[in-house]
């Protein structure tokens, strides 16, 4: 992570998070209305950050 840190704070990484309350999807996560609700939170905040 300090080195994502480092490449952000030079300008050559972009990381994109979507907000704390999205729900928690973990890699066994199968219930599709919470990955779909990750999935849209997900995509707002790429909107988001790509926007200006």
């Amino acid at each position: 992570m300090a080195r994502i840190a480092e490449l952000e704070g030079e300008g050559r990484a972009l990381t994109i998070r979507p907000s704390a309350s999205t729900p928690p999807v973990s890699r066994l996560t199968t219930d599709g209305a919470t990955l779909a609700a990750a999935f849209e939170a997900g995509r707002k905040a790429a909107h988001a950050a790509l926007s200006g």
